[in-house]
């Protein structure tokens, strides 16, 4: 009984030094790479979503993103848009048990959703990066599936 008190302990300590950091990182105002992170989605079970800001464009400054789980970069991401994006507008959306997901962009209740990322944990498909359509194809199906007023 002890042991499993020790790991789930240690489960939970880890878990709230993540959160922590994740927090200090995102309110601190502190850069990542000549990035400006402007938003933090959390996906559940140590699983994140960072957007960046580039710092270093004096016009049309990028928004990147990446995908994590606990402190490894599962996927760099790419550059989703060239338009100053607001963080507040940016929306989880998920499915199958959030392994795959969704983030989209100027959601209005009962209106068509605009997708910037789709991501599967497990096989580690993505999109936009790589701009595949198979791919693309494949996890907006499976979003939809829950989700049925998303678009891309």
């Amino acid at each position: 009984m002890e042991n499993w008190l020790d790991k789930n302990h240690r489960k939970i300590a880890r878990s709230l030094l993540l959160f922590a950091a994740l927090i200090l990182i995102a309110f601190c105002g502190l850069t990542v790479y000549d990035n400006s992170i402007i938003s933090i989605r959390y996906v559940g079970g140590g699983r994140t979503v960072m957007f960046y800001r580039e710092l270093d464009w004096e016009v049309n400054r990028g928004t990147k993103f990446s995908i994590r789980e606990g402190l490894k970069v599962v996927s760099p991401g790419c550059v989703i848009s060239y338009e100053d994006t607001d963080a507040e507008e940016i929306h989880l959306v998920s499915a199958n048990s959030k392994d795959v997901i969704g983030l989209s962009y100027g959601f209005e209740h009962g209106s068509r959703q605009q997708l910037l990322v789709m991501y599967e944990f497990s096989s580690g498909r993505i999109w936009p990066c790589g701009r595949n359509e198979q791919d693309r194809n494949y996890l907006l199906e499976q979003l939809q599936k829950e989700n049925p007023n998303l678009g891309y």
